[in-house]
């Protein structure tokens, strides 16, 4: 195996990412073997050098909880508030369905960071 020639072996600076939403594209999809790889948000996260999941948020605790031990390095939240607090993300990537995109989308508006939202919720934003 080669030299890790990784964003972090490089001692640069990796992004901290937040998945809002652990539902199929949010997460779970990356579990169907069948799907190209990566199949959701927190797949392409952790798939991508710059990048690192910091935490998964959903209030369906089902969802978290199978998220959770697809992606156990992640930090684990049923509040967006909280998340944002302890983890102070540089991405938020809301994949929720309405009207909870837009109430999160506009709640991580107020914070310093890149904001990332699913085709659905862009369509809500724009009217």
């Amino acid at each position: 195996m080669g030299a890790d020639t990784s964003a972090a072996a490089k001692g640069k600076p990796r992004y901290r990412a937040v998945i809002v939403g652990c539902g199929k594209i949010g997460a779970l999809f990356e579990s169907e073997a069948k799907r190209a790889k990566p199949a959701s948000h927190a797949g392409a996260v952790i798939q991508n050098p710059k990048t690192v999941l910091a935490a998964l948020v959903d209030t369906n605790p089902k969802n978290l909880a199978a998220a959770g031990q697809m992606f156990p390095h992640a930090a684990r939240y049923s509040s967006l508030s909280a998340c944002l607090k302890n983890e102070r993300p540089d991405i938020v990537v809301i994949s929720t369905k309405k009207p909870s995109a837009e109430k999160d989308f506009i709640y991580a508006s107020d914070n310093p960071m890149y904001r990332l939202t699913s085709k659905e919720a862009a369509k809500i934003l724009t009217l």
